[in-house]
């Protein structure tokens, strides 16, 4: 007996022949011409193909944008999938446009309302600046530490640095009562979260002059994130700023010779040039 097309077509994949996979699609789809799944998976073919194909870019695209207008009802993932198109075909702007209509014209419990689309949107609103959009859109979401992080980030962003404080506290204390019932394989990936919530609450002590909070909050970050030097000077900036001299300069100077990570070396001696604040900790480093 020998193997359907979609079979193949999936033996195919496993396996990376990706125009062989696109055949075998397109003759299970010529035989059921409604095959929702063939359609998907010739989709996500198409899109790997045209980043991997330049000469074929915009055929690989076009060819995807066709498949997707036979699928109904849309998936989120294939919402993505449209959004990642017009992304590539049209520009930023038109793909930007695409998830506010779908999320405007949708209601909750629609593929646009899941929290993959509503991060997509919330990153682009982000990129373009708009905080009272974006904070008028979280409004109406739940209080999860995911969205009460994007309130503290637009906050931020348009400067109300206090108010960005208080979302930033209220999401780590949500994400810790989320962590009490998550299963004990979670805690790595819990604890990446504390960290990037802490060093966000960080930068706002920082921006209110409340450096020894700053540095504590990064200590913590650091003791999740022990592999990130760039957590480490900050540190040590938040000690220099406190009266703590001493202590900040050997925590600087250990983060600059930390040979793991050598690609953020300039980052952190960009960071101490770029204020005149820091001129006694560029003396000390000899940067």
């Amino acid at each position: 007996m020998g193997y359907s097309p979609m079979e193949r077509a999936e033996a195919f994949l496993r396996a990376g022949e990706l125009h062989d996979a696109l055949d075998a699609l397109s003759e299970q789809i010529a035989a059921i011409p409604d095959d929702q799944a063939a359609y998907r998976l010739r989709i996500g073919i198409l899109l790997r193909l045209a980043h991997q194909e330049p000469d074929q870019h915009d055929s690989h695209l076009q060819a995807a944008a066709a498949d997707l207008t036979h699928l109904e009802p849309l998936m989120v993932e294939d919402l993505i999938h449209q959004y990642q198109v017009v992304q590539r075909l049209q520009g930023a702007d038109a793909a930007h446009q695409l998830l506010i209509d779908r999320y405007t014209g949708s209601s909750p419990g629609d593929p646009a309302h899941d929290p993959r689309w509503v991060e997509l949107l919330l990153e682009s609103l982000y990129q373009r600046g708009d905080s009272a959009t974006a904070i008028n859109l979280l409004f109406d979401l739940p209080k999860t530490w995911r969205w009460l992080r994007w309130n503290g980030d637009f906050h931020a962003l348009k400067g109300d640095d206090r108010v960005a404080l208080d979302y930033y506290c209220s999401a780590l204390d949500t994400l810790d009562e989320t962590a009490q019932d998550s299963a004990p394989k979670a805690a790595g990936f819990i604890g990446n979260l504390r960290a990037q919530l802490l060093i966000r609450r960080a930068a706002m002590y920082e921006r209110l002059g409340l450096y020894a909070e700053a540095e504590i909050d990064l200590a913590e970050a650091e003791s999740l994130l022990p592999a990130d030097p760039m957590i480490r000077f900050r540190r040590g900036l938040m000690l220099f700023l406190s009266g703590q001299p001493d202590s900040a300069f050997a925590l600087c100077r250990a983060a600059l010779e930390d040979e793991r990570q050598p690609a953020l070396r300039e980052a952190m001696i960009d960071l101490v040039r770029e204020e005149a604040r820091y001129a006694a900790v560029r003396a000390a480093l000899g940067v």
